[in-house]
């Protein structure tokens, strides 16, 4: 654990696992670097915390539409309200954290292509945050490249 210099965490919900971050407390953590994603139905202060001892972080949210019908049809059972609160209670938090750069992820898929240029601009406009693209393979019925 000591001479793990990156780790690309994703899949599943990681602030969810305890294990995973008593794990990560582990790490030699002021030289190894972080990438965390989350679907942000979870804020747990003593995670983020954790993560500001790493040299650098980047913590994406994934959210999939700025309308709040949309994201809860495409994230079902997520409610949008609470991770669009969680999204800015992060921000908040983490501002004094220059080693963390705050992101959203925007994963792509037959349910949200056709809006996606609107989907990018508003979620830019409400969080002021780096937009990135992430695309659905699997299964195939939400890859766009079948429509």
């Amino acid at each position: 654990m000591d001479q793990i210099k990156q780790l690309d965490i994703y899949g599943g919900e990681p602030m969810l696992m305890p294990l995973l971050f008593e794990n990560l407390t582990l790490v030699k953590q002021k030289t190894a670097q972080i990438r965390l994603h989350t679907n942000g139905t979870v804020l747990n202060y003593k995670y983020l915390e954790i993560l500001t001892k790493y040299r650098r972080v980047e913590l994406s949210f994934s959210i999939d539409s700025d309308n709040e019908h949309e994201f809860e049809y495409i994230r079902y059972p997520a409610c949008a309200s609470e991770v669009f609160d969680n999204l800015l209670k992060t921000k908040e938090y983490l501002q004094k954290h220059s080693n963390i750069k705050l992101a959203i992820t925007v994963t792509v898929s037959t349910l949200n292509v056709q809006n996606i240029d609107r989907i990018v601009k508003n979620l830019r406009s409400m969080f002021d945050l780096p937009i990135q693209i992430n695309f659905v393979t699997s299964p195939t019925h939400y890859d766009i490249r079948n429509i």
